[in-house]
């Protein structure tokens, strides 16, 4: 069969079953077991076939239609806490191969260096800032106290009900977990920003 483009393939838009796929499973695995399937698991691509790879698909861009099909089908996957983890961890990895310098730099808030550096002063320690775990980076953290602050301006909650973001919630919670470490969230409201930034512009 030549195939021509434009066709569809006959299995467009249908359903496979649990049942089916679980067949197609076996089936696969009793041919790499024979041999008639090549199993490239662990196997990873030439640095000359990357790049092969790379060039093939530099300029691609999605159509509209394309970009609508892939939203909807990412609509209700949900990602377990260590999946979520190694993408974080890959990005970080990612950004550190491809950077200049080799360097992550997080977004820093507006006032969390002034309100960490006042801290620093009143309480006479020192903050790590940006430390690394879990593939996030914390606001300021002191390994010896084991206390982290996190300064929490107004873009961390939602508009309407002004309560803080799951994710955040979601990150704290796993930060705890891993480090067992004392927590102070310090919240900037909207309002205060506003005073804050005019403060700064006097």
């Amino acid at each position: 069969m030549v195939w021509k483009k434009g066709n569809k393939p006959w299995n467009t838009g249908k359903k496979i079953s649990i049942k089916t796929r679980r067949k197609i499973s076996l089936t696969q695995k009793e041919a790499i077991k024979n041999g008639r399937i090549p199993n490239r698991k662990g196997k990873h691509h030439s640095e000359e076939t990357k790049r092969k790879l790379s060039k093939s698909v530099k300029g691609f861009k999605h159509t509209e239609e394309s970009r609508i099909k892939i939203s909807k089908s990412q609509i209700g996957v949900k990602f377990s806490e260590e999946h979520k983890l190694k993408l974080r961890e890959a990005r970080i990895k990612y950004i550190k191969k491809t950077s200049i310098d080799g360097r992550v730099s997080p977004k820093i808030g507006k006032f969390e260096k002034q309100i960490i550096d006042n801290i620093e002063k009143a309480l006479n320690v020192k903050f790590i800032r940006q430390y690394q775990v879990c593939g996030y980076f914390l606001d300021g953290y002191n390994p010896l106290l084991n206390i982290v602050v996190e300064v929490n301006e107004y873009h961390h909650f939602d508009r309407i009900s002004l309560v803080k973001s799951k994710k955040d919630e979601t990150r704290k919670k796993n930060i705890i977990k891993e480090l067992g470490c004392k927590w102070i969230d310090i919240d900037i409201s909207r309002q205060l920003f506003c005073k804050l930034e005019n403060l700064l512009k006097r």
